[in-house]
């Protein structure tokens, strides 16, 4: 259960380098816990993901803003604390943006490096698919002849969605740049309560009835 979250942007990740050394043994512990959901079991992890870029590209199509378990969160912020940078003239956070699949939202993690503190910010956003599917049909109406449009009836579908999808990257990554987007900030620790655990549970069942937290006038406070 549980929905992917597919990775979007990364901003000054690059230049930076995980010291796995510093914290393997902490982090064996932590890759045995049952709540871990899979996202750092290999321990191949450790040759293969080198900078916060690989990590951003490693989480890419996992199910991670879904589950942001105590032991992922933990696994992050160590990896944060023991990451530095390589480029000393670029010096500026490293951040992560993703989108969550099948809920219009957006997020980003922000590594303030050196330390184990992650911002973590998101933004639920309202894609007006139908109107952008009536103006493309209404466009391909007028653009196409009634035997053009019969020999591409096949593929009208095809096209439809993949112009429907284009238009929703452009929104997508309008919103990233926008100054204006309200991100919503949210409590990023591997030290959460059970009360939060109760909300988690709250947010769960709210999905299960196709309704976002941030619909909800519990959450909107």
């Amino acid at each position: 259960m549980g929905n992917y979250s597919y990775l979007l942007k990364v901003l000054n990740c690059k230049n930076t380098r995980i010291n796995w050394n510093n914290f393997k043994d902490k982090l064996f512990e932590i890759m045995k816990d049952k709540d871990n959901y899979f996202y750092f079991i290999n321990e191949d992890i450790f040759d293969n993901i080198v900078s916060l870029e690989d990590l951003a590209n490693h989480l890419h199509s996992k199910k991670l803003f879904g589950y942001l378990t105590n032991p992922t969160c933990e696994i992050l912020s160590k990896i944060c604390l023991n990451t530095e940078f390589t480029d000393s003239d670029n010096l500026s956070q490293p951040i992560m943006y993703f989108e969550e699949e099948g809920w219009d939202r957006i997020h980003y993690l922000k590594f303030d490096i050196g330390t184990e503190n992650i911002e973590w910010c998101s933004y639920a956003f309202d894609f007006d698919t139908e109107h952008y599917e009536n103006k493309i049909k209404e466009e391909f109406e007028h653009k196409q002849s009634f035997i053009e449009k019969i020999k591409k009836i096949v593929k009208i579908e095809i096209d439809l969605w993949e112009l429907i999808d284009k238009k929703k990257n452009e929104y997508v990554y309008n919103l990233i740049y926008d100054k204006a987007t309200n991100w919503r900030k949210n409590n990023f620790s591997y030290n959460q309560s059970k009360q939060d655990y109760k909300n988690l549970d709250s947010i769960t069942m709210l999905s299960l009835f196709g309704i976002r937290y941030e619909e909800d006038p519990k959450y909107l406070k």
